[in-house]
């Protein structure tokens, strides 16, 4: 049986598009977030940013492969639960697609 939650919190994707890179792609370093202590901001070689795991990287070289997708969920909704990591949630949605989202927005059952 896979690991499920409910959403208790509504939540908007906070950017778009998404980062996608790739194990063994170079990227430029940004700022660490301060209120997601672990994940720092990249960006590509075209200039698309997005967080990622800081043990994703070593110096400016992706160690795997990373999707910064994010749901938009609503309150009822249920997700099986793909991943959990630094606080965040990597989820799929019943109806498709994948995401993150803030843990804190789940209650897991």
């Amino acid at each position: 049986m896979p690991d499920t939650g409910r959403i208790a919190k509504p939540r908007t994707a906070s950017y778009d598009p998404a980062l996608s890179v790739r194990r063994g792609e170079r990227v430029t370093l940004g700022q660490n977030d301060p209120e997601n202590p672990g994940w720092r901001w990249v960006m590509n070689a075209q200039g698309l940013g997005g967080w990622v795991p800081e043990d994703a990287l070593q110096g400016d070289v992706m160690v795997e492969d990373f999707d910064t997708a994010e749901l938009s969920v609503q309150p009822g909704q249920v997700v099986e639960v793909l991943q959990i990591r630094l606080g965040w949630c990597h989820a799929a949605l019943p109806e498709g697609g994948t995401g993150w989202l803030p843990a804190s927005v789940l209650v897991r059952k």
